[in-house]
């Protein structure tokens, strides 16, 4: 073992983009490995990429190479650059918040997989600036009218599923079926224990559900579960979360609220729950506490500074879930 050979190999790997894809190979050769016979190292590598292959042939022209990749990875407007924000879709996931060096390196990558290139680590980063520039756009407005399912988007007035499509824009996709005929004995049964029967709170909580699956934010709600312990309220909150899908739900505090880096993880949820909200806030958070909920719940646009990015100026689509009523 010599630390000196460690150190040199590990010189090559960058923390914003990652080892060349001809490192790894040089690498991989100088500690004997050897692609299978009659097997293209670079054409398997491909195969790994979201298209089937990558052969068109890139250049001098940052611009083209920024087509191009466009064109081969990402067709039909699937990735989309709103206020130094990237958003992606496939047709397993969605719409979905990515980043930036997700999105560096796959044009190294096929960059790499074209034998006559030189994917050198200025072209890479020309090429994702210029691809920046071209999918730059606002925020494409969502219709709320529309779900999206695992297994298609249902149109809500109608009760049609349609195929997936990356337009209409549509984020959060429920990580299941929707299914029509679907029944919940268990859930009915469960309103029932915890709302002792009665008709008008069954009736709001199916319908406050309703409006957190639905991601619209028009209504201007903040839903509070009021009760003592062991009451349902954490398990309403899990269903909450299993019916609008985890990677679409967040937690926090109140006192977290109007932090910067709280209102940024936001951007691509659609409910945040609030556990702890019986927790008296100190005088010193209160109207910093207060303003937020008010701005957020009431659909107006809000600042916070992002790292290493520009500060941000947005309406952010969350609605709230309280487990109790908050002493503020």
């Amino acid at each position: 073992y010599d630390p000196d050979d460690q150190r040199k190999t590990w010189d090559a790997a960058k923390v914003d983009g990652g080892v060349s894809m001809g490192s790894l190979i040089h690498y991989a050769r100088e500690g004997g490995w050897a692609p299978a016979p009659g097997i293209d190292a670079r054409a398997a590598f491909a195969q790994t990429l979201p298209v089937g292959s990558i052969t068109a042939p890139y250049g001098k022209d940052d611009y083209e190479n920024a087509g191009i990749f466009l064109d081969q990875v990402h067709p039909q407007g699937t990735l989309l650059n709103v206020d130094e924000e990237w958003y992606v879709y496939t047709d397993s996931e969605g719409w979905e918040l990515t980043n930036k060096i997700t999105i560096r390196g796959q044009i190294g990558a096929a960059m790499n997989a074209d034998p006559g290139f030189n994917a050198t680590t200025g072209r890479v980063d020309a090429a994702l600036t210029m691809a920046q520039s071209i999918v730059n756009q606002p925020m494409p407005e969502a219709d709320h009218d529309l779900l999206a399912f695992a297994n298609g988007v249902l149109h809500v007035p109608t009760g049609e599923l349609r195929p997936h499509a990356p337009y209409p824009f549509t984020l959060g996709r429920r990580p299941y079926d929707y299914d029509p005929d679907a029944k919940c004995p268990r859930w009915i049964k469960f309103l029932h224990e915890v709302l002792e029967d009665d008709p008008q709170r069954i009736a709001q909580l199916q319908e406050a559900l309703g409006y957190l699956l639905s991601g619209d934010t028009s209504r201007h709600k903040i839903f509070i579960f009021i009760g003592p312990p062991r009451c349902g309220k954490g398990t309403t909150c899990r269903v909450i979360i299993d019916l609008v899908g985890p990677r679409h739900c967040t937690g926090g505090t109140l006192t977290s609220l109007p932090k910067d880096a709280t209102l940024h993880s936001l951007v691509d949820k659609s409910v945040m729950v609030i556990g702890d909200a019986e927790n008296k806030i100190h005088p010193s958070h209160r109207d910093g506490v207060v303003a937020t909920l008010k701005s957020l719940s009431g659909g107006d646009a809000i600042a916070f500074d992002r790292k290493f990015k520009s500060k941000a100026t947005a309406i952010l689509p969350v609605s709230y879930t309280h487990l109790t009523l908050p002493t503020i």
